[in-house]
């Protein structure tokens, strides 16, 4: 995979990125790519410092996080799992969801 990861650092696009990120203009904002681009881009730009990607959805984070992982070979994306919403009366509490964020950070 580092194939992929000198061609990414080869275009002034991501060179771009990065130097939005050295001038701590933030948050950038990137449109058109596909799934497996993204997470090709993120990994790379992991490399350096930790970054947070949002996605639109819990199932777009974690295919986008198994991707990351995949390409590194090791689990350095984790997903951020959304605050689970009880709307009906319950007799007891699951705190899967807690545990999951907390593992998270």
């Amino acid at each position: 995979m580092k194939i992929f990861q000198s061609t990414f650092k080869s275009l002034s696009t991501f060179n771009s990125i990065k130097q939005a990120r050295k001038e701590h203009i933030t948050p950038v904002s990137l449109t058109g790519l596909s799934l497996v681009q993204r997470a090709q881009l993120a990994y790379t730009l992991s490399e350096e410092e930790n970054i947070l990607i949002i996605t639109g959805d819990e199932a777009e984070a974690k295919r986008l996080c198994d991707d990351i992982n995949t390409m590194a070979n090791e689990n350095i994306a984790m997903p951020f799992p959304s605050h689970e919403l009880v709307l009906a009366q319950i007799e007891s509490v699951s705190y899967e969801y807690v545990y999951s964020r907390i593992s998270a950070l």
